[in-house]
């Protein structure tokens, strides 16, 4: 299984028109070419940052629905102006190597690099990492790997129906010894300092 993501940007004063916009074009998408995309925004980080994201069975799905995306005449006129609303800053594609279940109101995504030299160890350890998480707080944690851009990061994503949920189970970890003792197990696997948290509201 893998799974495409976009960032977009909205311009200053734009974010309520980049997310109309932006809803309206992943609805014909949708509609049209059978592909499931959703659309978050981050809490507590970035205002003005958009991330969509869709997930495909094979890469020859991922390139036939570009191909069939770039072709189609109605939704790149949708497009047309839509500069003065929102930037494109970033395309990602990743394989999931352990699943996240089903997108919810809310996504919790934790980044890490892992230590290229030690890269195969350092995934198993994170699968491993991933694996305790969902034994100790009963929410399914997926592990994404990119294909694209920074190919020594790794993507740990779980999906919650409320804030209070994310909060729970942060808290469940934070109190369990095992979990605990996967920081020092991490040293060696996983760039010092290079954990970023990010929590993102389904809008779409």
């Amino acid at each position: 299984m893998f799974i495409a993501g976009r960032t977009l940007t909205a311009k200053s004063g734009r974010m309520a028109d980049a997310i109309s916009l932006t809803g309206s074009v992943l609805s014909s998408m949708n509609s049209k070419m059978g592909s499931d995309y959703s659309m978050h925004v981050d809490i507590g980080g970035d205002p003005n940052a958009v991330f969509l994201t869709t997930g495909f069975e094979t890469l020859a799905d991922y390139e036939q629905m570009r191909m069939s995306y770039m072709a189609d005449q109605e939704i790149n006129s949708m497009l047309v102006g839509s500069e003065s609303i929102a930037d494109i800053v970033e395309d990602r594609l990743g394989e999931i190597i352990k699943p996240m279940g089903e997108f919810d109101a809310f996504a919790a995504v934790n980044t890490v690099r892992v230590e290229t030299p030690k890269q195969m160890e350092a995934t198993a350890f994170c699968l491993e990492v991933a694996e305790l998480a969902t034994s100790i707080s009963g929410d399914e944690v997926g592990v994404v790997r990119p294909l694209t851009g920074d190919i020594s990061e790794l993507f740990f994503v779980t999906n919650f129906a409320s804030m209070e949920d994310l909060n729970q189970s942060n808290a469940k970890l934070s109190e369990n010894e095992d979990w605990l003792a996967l920081y020092e197990k991490s040293v060696g696997l996983i760039v010092p300092g290079s954990l970023h948290y990010a929590i993102r509201q389904k809008v779409m």
